[in-house]
């Protein structure tokens, strides 16, 4: 744990674009079991931004799994800015592991969503059909007297 509270007290002091050795203390944290701990540290990788890129994308290839995980979901952080690392990702598709292909896939399509989204064109068409369900079952009602025969 100590490396990671000296990482993140580097980052806090660092300004975006963060020097290599912060950035690789960071990476190297990633491999932590704890969840939280790998999210804040990505979050943080994500703030350095581009200069983390390349050591997160060598990452992916880690041994270890949470490392791997940690680094695909750093790189999604960095949006389009992690493009360089798309080969690298679309590779990872094929981890054994399922939790590093499920922050892989995400990754993939926060890096690719640059640009404006396709706007789907509104379809017009008949109002909704609602169907009411009663909430208790019908009562069987009195019957009604013909019209013009007293009660």
């Amino acid at each position: 744990m100590l490396v990671l509270s000296a990482a993140t007290a580097s980052v806090q002091a660092a300004p975006p674009g963060a020097d290599e050795t912060v950035v690789r203390r960071l990476v190297e944290a990633l491999k932590d079991p704890d969840l939280e701990v790998r999210q804040n540290i990505g979050l943080a990788l994500a703030k350095i931004g581009p200069a983390a890129v390349e050591l997160l994308t060598e990452a992916l290839k880690d041994a270890i799994p949470e490392r791997r995980a940690g680094a695909a979901y750093a790189l999604s952080l960095l949006g389009p800015t992690a493009r360089p690392a798309l080969p690298a990702l679309l590779d990872a598709l094929g981890d054994k592991e399922v939790d590093v292909r499920r922050q892989v896939s995400y990754a993939i399509s926060r890096v690719i969503s640059s640009g404006p989204q396709p706007r789907v064109p509104a379809v017009k068409s008949d109002p909704p059909v609602v169907q009411r369900t009663p909430l208790v079952p019908a009562i069987p009602a009195a019957p009604v007297p013909p019209a013009g025969e007293k009660k």
